[in-house]
This record gives C-alpha cells, sequence and structure tokens, in this order.
C-alpha cells in the first residue's frame, strides 16, 4: 500500500510595506495584487528605492508529488513567470510554460549592456530576464534549460534559450553575477 502525503501550502501574493526610517515604523501596508507569486526579484539598478516593477514565479497549483524533484515531492507547481507593476498592482505581462515544463529557480534581472539604469535615463525594464526551467517526462526530468526573456514584455515568450549540460533539480534560489564582478583576469 502506498503511503498518502498531505500538504498544506498557502499562496503568497505581492504586500508591500512601507518604513518610516525616522521613525522605525511601518506607515502604509497594502496587498499589490490577487495573483499569487513568490521569489520576487527586479533590477538591480532600483534596489533601495522606489522601483517601478517586480519579476516573480506564479503557480497553477500545490501538491504532488511532483517525483522528478525527488525531495520535497509535494511542491508548488511554478509554471508562470509574472511582471507585476508595482504602482498599480497590475500583472503587466505573464508567461505561462508550456505543459510539463516547470520553472525550478527564481527569476534572475539582467540589466542590457550600459541600458537599464533610471538614473542615468534609461529604462527599468531594459533587461533581460533569466529563469532555469526542467521538463518533465513520465514523473522524470528529461531537459534543463536556462531560458532568457525580454523585461519588457514576457508574454513574447523566450528570446533565447539553452539547454544545459546537467538537470537542475527544485532548487528556487538563483543569483546573477556579471563577470566583471568576479575578479577573473581576463586574457
Amino acid at each position: 500500500a502506498g503511503t498518502a502525503r498531505i500538504i498544506t501550502f498557502t499562496p503568497s501574493f505581492p504586500y508591500e510595506w512601507i518604513l518610516d526610517p525616522r521613525s522605525g515604523k511601518c506607515v502604509q501596508e497594502r496587498y499589490l495584487s490577487e495573483t499569487p507569486a513568490e521569489f520576487p526579484s527586479m533590477n538591480p539598478y532600483v534596489h533601495g528605492t522606489r522601483g517601478k516593477f517586480v519579476y516573480a514565479l506564479s503557480l497553477s497549483s500545490a501538491g504532488g508529488p511532483i517525483y522528478a524533484y525527488g525531495s520535497p515531492q509535494e511542491s508548488p507547481r511554478f509554471d508562470s513567470l509574472v511582471k507585476f507593476d508595482l504602482e498599480t498592482g497590475a500583472v503587466a505581462s505573464k508567461y505561462t510554460m508550456p505543459p510539463k515544463r516547470l520553472l525550478v529557480a527564481e527569476p534572475m534581472f539582467v540589466p542590457k549592456i550600459g541600458k537599464g539604469n533610471p538614473a542615468t535615463g534609461g529604462k527599468e525594464d531594459d533587461g533581460y530576464i533569466l529563469v532555469m526551467v526542467s521538463d518533465i517526462e513520465h514523473d522524470k526530468m528529461k531537459v534543463s534549460k536556462m531560458q532568457v526573456f525580454d523585461a519588457s514584455d514576457l508574454s513574447m515568450g523566450p528570446v533565447s534559450e539553452v539547454d544545459l549540460p546537467e538537470l537542475i533539480p527544485f532548487g528556487l534560489h538563483s543569483e546573477w553575477v556579471p563577470f566583471e564582478s568576479l575578479g577573473v583576469p581576463s586574457n
């Protein structure tokens, strides 16, 4: 006999707190959207300022088992990439993965070279969103890819994708580090 598994999952939703650094208090808070979202990312040029956009994973269901993940097998099924307008709370654009393709890592915003910096006249969404995805077939991971989206309009779908040499498990955390930040001498 199989073992029954029951999980509890409460989806999260974009939420805003406005803090007053002088008083150390929250002066305003609100839900930004009714669209569930996890693992938000934004243009690093606007960290610590009032940004307009945030990119996140969204899900169609929670549960399982998703045998291809190994552990945990009960998990949210992240299958959409969303761009939220932080001023209105609206979904500015969205891309839903094809069936049997799941997002396995948080989105990473990468500004286009020489662009994407509002402080120098650039547009905040002038960059790319990188995500890791895995294709599932017969409850097994078949292939993993890195997909690249234009941050200005996710609904256009990936502008590029790269097959990865190894399978990427469900891990969710990721980070973009520009090559020049690694301190590796160039030859």
